[in-house]
């Protein structure tokens, strides 16, 4: 029965089988599948849409075009058409309504309601957005499939598509892999319909070849695009700061604009999670729409990463309050937002290798090991001023002791930093000479008003020291301006420091933080915006924290000579930074403790680093065996006519483990004989070799039957297989020494 179903399976694909062959078709399906899956694993739209059925089925649709109707206007024509029935009807009805009119009507009124309503300054109906995503992927994949059967170039098809890819890649923060997926099949897809065109122009003028050609071709297509997607995940990004800086300093604004009155159309959407001011992913050359004060931000309850740290008691409020995982900080305040300028010092780290020259006072180590779940992170997060961790980073500086943030771009990894102690005394007897580099801490834009200076020297008039002042600022945001999420974006031309304190008078952290270091600055004290998370939730069972969306939080750090840059919590909803007597220790012993801190993160970066490359050793080798599978089961179907002549071949090629060597002069019998001696001299009085031989003599009966016997008792090839299958399986029980019953 199995047999005929898979001849009857054979024939089908056969007659199906298109022009350029299966494997440009399935090529361009992985590719188009994995810009299916980006959209799907960016979550915009709560399941309400299956990505995969609109860009499969719209491929499908351009091949037939490419092939059957062969004319550019009517195909297009069919698409638009198409798809947007396909769209109306897959987004705003269920399958029920196929088989009851009377819903199906129903559901259709009510999708032409929201299309004429909602289509304007009110938010974007679910069903709308789902409509306007099929359309968009099942353009896409009817463009691939024209594309590719109309002029097979692999370019042209996948244009359009990766286009959507990037856009999805880039706004969803999300999906890298599905990125390095769509690059394999690139490059798989260039290879095979280059390849059927030379066989159709081959075709076309008569010219012979070997079918077998193809093998090599496809084998060497997976080479190729297994190379390119390793380059593409080896090689580093390259950065242009300078260019990019210099012209989102001129777009900045007229982005913003347009973000703030395009988003609301979107606020249905399913965003994925990312920190308030760019945390997660973004790069110190990203978009500023990553660093721009805005409107309400958009917090889920996902969790982000997850901390464990080596405090005693880490659930403990002494501990509790000063936890702030910190990723990137912002120097230069614009009026609107934050960026940063060039960096001054770009190093490189390996495992257990320190950026700080000298370590600051009153400060502890403090080690955490931190495991992400959203994603693989760009900024490389620590509670206080990180030092160094257990794998490669990289460290972006300002200045000597003024760290924008470290990089990893590592999903797992232990990091060791110096976590602020907060000795008041200490600080308020800090002299108020800063170094030159710190200049750009204390520069404020002309936008910033008179009364914002006033309102920070009249609340600090009783203050007479920089901690004292920084305190005064701290306690009056927290008293007199009430936190919360649900506020309008600033509006445009206006500074928004003036307009947090003045006109809106509530805010989120964003805005608490601004404002803090806005007065700071205003009274010559240097400051900068951090940017990460709140501690988190508390996980007594495992002895960890719990970081989830929603706790993205950025905070204002103001420097004290000797003791570096200290945190400050303005936000009203967060808990102060509390002091730590108990745990103060010395200079020294802080330095002592740092230096074991970093021998210990060094020998579990080359742990790490033998792990790493085992598993990449591992992996070559697998596809080594592959290929060198493929390339034997080639070279078995180039000299045999026939299965058994491929099922004797392999049985020669296993003979000399065995101490059976073949030789071209032996007929069958006579090899099967050589084999009787051999395994009889290895294994004597093994109870499996009787079995063997005598398959193995069944197996050179054969052989020869099928050579010089007559047609009619010949015997079937699709025997062949399940004879060599018994000898293999009874070989192997040899190597294992397993006995194998005889049935």
């Amino acid at each position: 029965m199995s047999y005929w179903l898979g001849r009857g399976l054979a024939a089908a694909l056969r007659r199906v089988r298109p022009a350029e062959g299966w494997a440009p078709v399935l090529s361009l399906a992985a590719a188009l599948l994995a810009l299916s899956s980006a959209v799907d694993a960016a979550g915009w739209l709560h399941g309400v849409l299956n990505p995969h059925f609109p860009v499969l089925l719209g491929m499908i649709f351009g091949l037939f075009a490419a092939h059957k109707l062969r004319n550019g206007p009517l195909t297009a024509f069919l698409t638009l058409l198409l798809g947007a029935g396909l769209a109306i009807l897959f987004s705003a009805t269920d399958l029920r309504a196929l088989r009851d009119f009377a819903l199906l009507r129903q559901q259709l009124t009510t999708f032409f309601h929201l299309l004429g309503d909602r289509f304007g300054p009110a938010a974007l109906h679910p069903l709308l957005l789902s409509a306007g995503f099929f359309f968009a992927l099942w353009l896409g994949g009817v463009w691939a499939g024209w594309a590719a059967g109309r002029w097979h170039n692999a370019l042209r098809a996948l244009f359009f598509p990766g286009i959507l890819l990037g856009a999805t890649l880039f706004f969803a923060m999300s999906g890298y892999f599905w990125g390095g997926v769509f690059l394999f099949a690139f490059a798989l897809l260039a290879i095979s319909l280059c390849y059927a065109a030379l066989r159709q122009n081959w075709e076309a003028r008569g010219v012979g070849y070997s079918p077998e050609i193809a093998l090599d071709v496809y084998l060497t297509g997976f080479a190729i695009a297994m190379a390119v997607s390793f380059i593409a995940l080896a090689t580093p990004s390259l950065r242009i700061n300078p260019i990019t800086h210099a012209f989102w300093r001129v777009w900045t604004e007229p982005y913003a604009t347009i973000e703030a009155r395009i988003s609301p159309l979107f606020s249905q959407m399913k965003r994925p999670p990312r920190s308030l001011i760019g945390g997660g992913s973004a790069s110190p050359a990203s978009l500023p729409r990553a660093h721009l004060l805005g409107g309400r931000p958009e917090l889920t309850e996902q969790i982000i990463m997850t901390v464990q740290v080596d405090d005693p008691a880490p659930g403990a409020p002494e501990f509790w309050s000063d936890y702030r995982w910190r990723g990137p900080t912002y120097m230069r305040y614009t009026g609107r937002g934050w960026d940063n300028a060039a960096v001054k010092e770009i190093r490189r780290l390996g495992p257990g290798e320190g950026w700080l020259q000298a370590l600051p006072a009153d400060r502890r180590p403090l080690r955490q090991e931190v495991h992400f779940l959203a994603g693989r992170p760009y900024w490389l997060y620590a509670a206080g001023e990180p030092v160094a961790a257990d794998i490669s980073s990289q460290v972006f500086l300002r200045g000597p002791d003024d760290l924008l943030g470290m990089t990893a771009g590592a999903r797992h990894y232990t990091v060791l930093s110096q976590a602020p102690m907060f000795n008041p005394e200490h600080l308020r007897a800090a002299p108020k000479s800063y170094p030159p580099h710190l200049a750009p801490a204390l520069a404020l834009p002309d936008t910033v008003s008179q009364r914002t200076r006033d309102l920070a020297a009249r609340i600090t008039a009783d203050a007479t020291n920089p901690y004292d002042q920084a305190v005064a600022i701290q306690t009056y945001l927290r008293q007199n301006y009430p936190y919360t999420l649900a506020i309008p974006p600033p509006p445009a031309g206006v500074d928004v420091t003036d307009y947090f304190l003045f006109d809106l008078q509530k805010g989120y952290c964003d805005y608490y933080a601004t404002a803090m270091i806005v007065m700071a600055r205003s009274l010559g004290v240097p400051a900068r915006l951090a940017v990460g998370y709140a501690p988190g939730a508390y996980d007594a069972r495992k002895n960890r924290m719990i970081v989830r969306e929603k706790d993205a939080h950025s905070w204002p750090e103001l420097y004290f000579p000797g003791y570096g840059w200290i945190p400050f919590e303005p936000t009203a909803a967060r808990p102060r930074f509390l002091p730590q007597p108990r745990l103060r220790q010395s200079l020294q012993a802080n330095q002592s403790d740092v230096q074991t801190a970093l021998q210990a993160l060094r020998r579990q970066g080359w742990l790490r680093q033998a792990w790493a490359w085992g598993r990449w050793l591992a992996l070559a080798a697998l596809l080594a065996g592959v290929v060198r599978m493929g390339w034997r089961e080639w070279r078995l179907r180039r000299q045999a006519a026939n299965a058994w002549q491929r099922a004797w071949l392999r049985l020669e090629w296993a003979g000399p483990r065995f101490g059976a060597l073949p030789a071209p002069w032996l007929t069958p019998r006579e090899a099967a004989a050589r084999w009787q001696e051999a395994l009889t001299a290895r294994y004597p009085g093994h109870p499996a070799v009787p079995a063997l031989l005598a398959d193995i003599q069944a197996l050179a009966g054969q052989v020869e039957a099928r050579a010089y016997a007559p047609p009619a008792r010949r015997p079937d090839d699709a025997a062949a297989g399940r004879a060599w299958r018994k000898i293999h399986v009874r070989l192997l029980c040899l190597i294992i020494g397993v006995s194998l019953v005889t049935s």
